[in-house]
């Protein structure tokens, strides 16, 4: 059984490779500006509500330095890490959704594809951007990738490459020898 899984997976065509689109990044500036911002102005209270010179001072200070690294770590990196490794790659026989280096993501086979849309807000519009959304027939919530460049090229794609699957599928079944109970009538 695993020998015909792995056949079926090798001989898969990677048809598209998809990256998240650098409108992405806006979100990762303005929350590293915030912090920033909060930054300059926890340093400028410092500096005029206590007293100069003091061991209070350059312990504040520090203690400010050390939080904003922390914050740019822990929240600016982690969004960062989190749009650099989110890919989404269509194959003819499936779609893979990949959103970090050690979360699995999404496999979602062309056959159990239901629905796909996109949304762009006006923003995403003006750089043709949108989030793409497919619904499967096994999961209850539908898979996201955010910031897709051209996204109706791709949701428009994506579904012809699902009626070429359907059709291949329904093929092999009317195929003779094939033990299927769809065949046509003649």
């Amino acid at each position: 059984m695993r020998s015909s899984k792995a056949s079926a997976v090798a001989n898969e065509q990677l048809v598209a490779e998809v990256r998240r689109h650098e409108l992405g990044l806006v979100g990762i500036a303005v929350r590293l500006a915030v912090v920033v911002g909060l930054a300059g102005a926890l340093w400028a209270v410092i500096e005029v509500w206590l007293p100069p010179k003091t061991l209070w001072v350059s312990a504040s200070k520090w203690t400010v330095a050390v939080v904003l690294g922390m914050l740019v770590v822990f929240s600016v990196g982690r969004r960062f890490a989190g749009w650099a490794n989110a890919r989404l790659e269509v194959t003819d026989q499936r779609i893979r959704i990949r959103y970090r280096l050690r979360k699995a993501g999404w496999d979602i086979p062309l056959l159990s594809i239901v629905e796909i849309t996109y949304v762009s807000g006006p923003i995403q519009r003006l750089f043709g951007v949108g989030v793409l959304r497919v619904q499967t027939s096994f999961a209850p919530l539908p898979a996201f990738m955010l910031d897709v460049a051209d996204v109706k090229q791709l949701s428009q794609e994506i579904l012809v490459l699902r009626n070429q699957a359907w059709d291949r599928h329904i093929r092999s079944y009317n195929q003779p020898g094939s033990t299927g109970e769809l065949r046509a009538a003649s």
